[in-house]
């Protein structure tokens, strides 16, 4: 009986781990997805919101700039204190949120 419940208990932590792993691979693939989309529409951002190249650019600067400064300062933080979860999470959200209401600017 004991072999059939150590089997039992590890197939279920097979499954959570699979579905944890799951969810972390979409979300990061959204955000890639997203991040790699901002650059294909800056024709139609400048074209909409009348601006200039270089300010095209900043765009586009400050959001790699903004990414490759807090994703490691985030990642370490939450090393550091233990929160990975909670970094996910709220990384995730704040993602999740930002995007659409981004879509509803109606000036720069």
């Amino acid at each position: 009986m004991k072999a059939g419940l150590s089997i039992r208990s590890g197939i279920k932590e097979r499954r959570k781990v699979l579905k944890m792993l799951s969810g972390l691979t979409i979300g990061h693939m959204t955000n890639d997805f997203y991040r790699d989309l901002l650059p294909i529409f800056i024709p139609a951002i400048i074209a909409t919101f009348s601006l200039k190249y270089s300010m095209a650019g900043f765009l586009l600067f400050s959001m790699y700039i903004i990414t490759a400064v807090l994703s490691p300062a985030i990642g370490y933080y939450a090393d550091v204190k233990g929160m990975i979860k909670f970094a996910i999470i709220a990384g995730l959200l704040i993602f999740g949120i930002m995007y659409p209401v981004l879509g509803m600017a109606t000036s720069f």
